[in-house]
């Protein structure tokens, strides 16, 4: 009992920590496997030392042997060191071996005559533990008791020396004494011989044997552990498995139906609180469908109050009773009627339904003349299946035509097999309905040409609420309950239904009851006032339209809705908008749009092939219809499905039943929004052809510039340098005493000219390929460039030292030319302004402001008065005299260009004599500088 008691626990844990023991267990055997491998492998090792040990031991005794034989012949004292030295290893044995047999030996005297006896260090411990463990196992135990009598020869051996070695110093040994010694010898030394054969022999079976035993032990821990992990792993597993599959099977049952079933739980892991909560959860639904099948009656029992109510008087108006109609109010007194009529079918489906759900439906059996009431059924549907185009036919093979049924559950069985023949088959087809009694049983059969039921469907036939298509883009309406009722009514009356059916070729429903003959006088044909068989009045077959499109002309709404009857009504009430084209399902809606791209698009949601929120979807994407409103209509009102008509593109909702004057002015909204979108898409285009047009001219304009820019450069250079090397081959011709002083400053100020402007055109020149010219992309030493630059105008200025200051490590990315003419143009600047002062200073750093490498280049000049500060960058812009500083005004320009193409900005902060400061930053192209914080020494130039 305390072993099934513990299987219970297991099995109660949760499963993490069912799959920890057997994580466990198996990893126990793998434990216990590998400490007998390891304790197997150290005693073998230990063995294995034992038979070196002997080895060495046998191979010390034969040479001391050797060497004392050596001895009595040669009678060199050198022979018998060499024998004691050889008989030290099996001494050194020997007082290990005495050691081992004290009641607590000392390891460390052990160890020291394994070492001695010419043992490995490493092997020393396991000899040791190898005889003081299995001493008493009788290999072992008959290796020491040889190693002891091998002991006792030694001794023997050495009394034997100690006599040889006495005679041999004493100078006495005859030859026949020597003799006699050598025979003492080899006694001894064959006596030691089987000594060590008989060791090395018990050694091995003690191997064999420890092979043996290791190995069953191996073997018996692998299965014992191996096999308790495997049994609980099944065990876990298997009641994991079947806690799952028990799950999976009521889940089934319940999608059947069957909200009855309970799961039986069994376990108090996490499978068996699911169980609970399945169970749980099946109870709820369980109350939830007697409230549903409750609410069903009574809500479905309330309507047909009000339908009667509306029925009656639409019926009155329509036969004439309350005056004549003209075509446009009796065409939507009809559409009006038909609805209530289809409204009236669905109340009675769902209160059948709630009828059979409560098991309130009694079976009332009464003669029936049912080949008349079935001929009754099938001519009220033939108006409507004339409107379809379809052949109706029906045929009665009845002996007993009376015979004891239920009239309302066969003509509920009728009425929905008819409706969906009729439903399901297209224009032309034909439905076929046969009636057979035969041994007191009947069977209806209705048979069509429609669309047929694929195979993999035909199982999910019959069940409640299920429809084969039940997408948005199902082409036919209807709740889901017409065939099951069919077969709850055809098992209340003893019987059920079947169906063969095949895609595109039709389908045959069969349904078969018992119907017992009785007398013809007891038949009746009276059908209950309550019943509402089919609609009496043909629905509108094309949609109307007061405006439609002339041909060419782009509707003005395109409408997408599959019901034909709601089409026409939409149409009528958007007529006055402007014209109207109806498409029958979303792909013949988008191809209309396509073609006519219409000023706006009304769909429904659920419609054939594709449906309003995929068509929504496919005209936003177009670039073409990407700016046609589209408005859905759905029956829909919950968050999730209008969140998809949003993420579709939608424009508008427009929620059934709707008001028509909301219809009108949403859609009236949205036309004019279209209307004025498209007039400002207009002459949005005009102003881009205008636009374009600019920039074509802009474009001309600069390649003049560019053409003008080259002819300053060759043109007006040209001239100047030749001016400029006349006048001096002119000062070397005449001698400086044959001009006049007067003349000598003419000179000058034609070299000054000269100089300027050259100045001025490599200005321009400069600033115009700051314009023009495409970036290059790489890493600028800034800091390396300034000082070059501090360099060439120290040179060229050696009589205006200046304390230049650069930050090491500057860097920045961009086009290295360009930054080092902003960097030249700012220096000279400061070179220039400070050339007054007579101890001048100069720093060019970076600081960080607000994330942003910002560079500064600033002096301690002349500066300048920050209200001129807005004519500083642009082009021939002065703020000193010519005479107080030369300059052609362009280089603050050309450094705003250049920076301003890198994603930068420049601004100054000055004062009068009190110098000037010019930042400008690079955008994200600059490098974090690696010395904005410190400076290297000023240097003077």
């Amino acid at each position: 009992m305390k072993v099934f008691a513990v299987v219970r626990r297991l099995l109660d844990l949760p499963i993490r920590k069912k799959l920890y023991w057997i994580v466990g267990i198996l990893v126990a055997a793998l434990a216990v496997v590998i400490s007998i491998g390891v304790f197997g492998l150290w005693t073998l090792s230990s063995l294995r030392a034992a038979v070196g040990a002997e080895g060495l031991w046998a191979r010390a005794q034969k040479n001391a042997v050797y060497c004392l034989e050596r001895y009595a012949l040669s009678r060199e004292e050198k022979d018998y060191r060499e024998y004691r030295d050889f008989l030290k290893e099996p001494l050194g044995d020997r007082k290990a071996r005495r050691e081992l047999e004290k009641q607590a030996p000392d390891l460390r005297v052990v160890d020291a005559g394994f070492i001695e006896g010419g043992n490995h260090p490493d092997d020393v411990r396991g000899l040791a533990q190898l005889f003081l463990r299995f001493h008493r196992v009788s290999y072992i135990k008959r290796a020491i008791a040889l190693w002891k009598k091998g002991d006792s020869d030694i001794a023997e051996l050495q009394a034997a020396a100690e006599d040889l070695h006495h005679g041999v110093a004493a100078g006495t040994l005859s030859r026949r004494e020597l003799r006699r010694h050598l025979e003492r010898l080899d006694v001894i030394n064959d006596r030691l011989t089987a000594h060590e054969h008989d060791f090395s022999y018990a050694l091995g079976e003690a191997s064999r044997w420890a092979e043996g035993v290791l190995f069953w032990c191996m073997a018996a821990g692998a299965l014992l552990f191996g096999g308790l992990g495997l049994l609980i792993s099944l065990l876990i597993s298997g009641n994991i498995a079947d806690g799952i599959r028990l799950l999976c099977d009521a889940a089934a049952r319940v999608e059947r139906g069957d909200l009855k079933f309970r799961v039986e739980i069994e376990t108090h892991d996490e499978i068996g609180r699911l169980g609970e909560a399945f169970n749980r959860m099946a109870e709820g639904l369980s109350r939830l469908d007697e409230m549903k099948n409750d609410f069903l009656a009574t809500v479905s029992h309330e309507l047909r109050t009000p339908l009667s109510l509306a029925l009656a008087p639409l019926e009155s108006i329509l036969a004439g009773d309350m005056g004549g109609l003209n075509s446009e109010q009796l065409g939507m007194l009809e559409i009006m009627h038909n609805n209530v009529i289809r409204q009236l079918q669905l109340v009675t489906g769902l209160l059948d339904f709630s009828r059979v759900e409560a098991g309130k439906v009694e079976v009332k059996r009464e003669p029936v003349d049912v080949a008349a009431l079935t001929r009754s059924i099938v001519d009220d549907f033939r108006p409507l299946a004339r409107g379809k185009g379809l052949r109706l036919d029906a045929r009665a093979d009845i002996p007993a035509s009376s015979v004891l049924l239920d009239r309302y559950l066969y003509e509920r069985i009728v009425f929905n097999l008819l409706s969906n023949a009729v439903k399901f088959t297209p224009r032309d087809g034909a439905i076929r309905v046969a009636l057979v009694q035969s041994e007191g049983r009947l069977c209806l059969t209705v048979a069509d040409t429609g669309i047929g039921i694929a195979a993999e469907d035909q199982a999910r036939l019959f069940q409640k609420f299920r429809q084969i298509d039940s997408s948005s883009t199902r082409r036919f309406e209807g709740t889901g309950l017409g065939l099951a009722l069919v077969r709850e009514f055809a098992s209340l009356l003893g019987g059920g239904v079947s169906v063969r059916s095949e895609p595109g070729r039709g389908s045959e429903f069969e349904a078969e009851f018992a119907a017992a003959p009785c007398a013809a006088k007891d038949a009746s044909l009276r059908l209950p006032a309550n019943v509402v068989l089919a609609q009496r009045y043909k629905p509108a077959t094309e949609p109307l339209s007061r405006t439609l499109p002339a041909p060419g002309e782009p509707p003005g709404v395109l409408i997408a809705e599959d019901n034909q009857e709601f089409a026409s009504y939409l149409s009528r009430l958007l007529g006055a908008l402007g014209p109207v084209r109806v498409a029958r399902d979303g792909e013949e809606a988008l191809r209309l749009a396509r073609e006519l791209r219409p000023e706006l698009v009304v769909a429904d949601v659920m419609m054939p092939r594709l449906d309003g929120l995929g068509l929504c979807r496919a005209l936003k994407s177009n670039p073409l219809t990407s700016s046609v409103p589209v408005v859905l209509l759905t029956a829909l009102t919950d968050r999730e499905s209008l969140t998809r008509g949003w993420k579709a593109g939608a424009d508008e909702y427009l929620f059934k039943p709707f008001h028509p004057k909301e219809v009108v002015t949403r859609v009236r909204t949205l036309l004019e929004s279209a209307r004025a979108r498209a007039r400002a898409e207009a002459a949005l285009v005009l102003k881009a052809r205008e636009l374009e047009r600019s920039n074509l001219e802009v474009a001309a304009a600069n390649e003049e510039l560019k053409s003008f820019t080259s002819a300053v450069a060759h043109d007006l250079r040209a001239p100047l340098g030749n001016l400029d090397a006349y006048c001096t081959l002119l000062e070397k011709e005449l001698a400086p005493e044959g001009v006049s002083p007067e003349g000598r400053e003419h000179m000058r100020r034609i070299h000054g000219c000269v100089a300027r402007m050259n100045g001025i055109i490599l200005g321009l020149l400069q600033l115009s390929r700051a314009a023009r010219r495409e970036l290059a992309d790489e890493d600028v030493d800034l800091s390396e460039a300034a000082w070059s630059i501090a360099r060439e105008l120290s040179q060229a200025q050696p009589k205006h030292p200046v304390d230049f200051i650069a930050a090491p490590g500057l860097h920045a990315r961009g086009d290295g030319d360009l930054l080092r003419l902003v960097l030249r143009n700012l220096l000279e600047n400061a070179w220039k302004y400070t050339s007054r002062h007579s101890a001048a200073r100069v720093e060019f750093s970076a600081l960080q402001l607000g994330g942003e490498t910002v560079f500064f280049v600033r002096d301690d000049g002349a500066g300048f008065d920050m209200a001129y500060v807005g004519r500083l960058f642009g082009a021939f812009q002065r703020l000193h005299s010519p005479k107080d500083f030369t300059g052609t005004g362009i280089g603050l320009a050309t450094v705003r260009r250049v920076v301003e193409r890198h994603g930068g900005r420049v601004w100054v902060e000055a004062g009068v004599e009190r110098g000037a400061t010019f930042y400008f930053t690079l955008a994200a192209r600059t490098a974090a500088p690696t010395g904005a914080s410190s400076v290297s020494p000023a240097r003077t130039y």
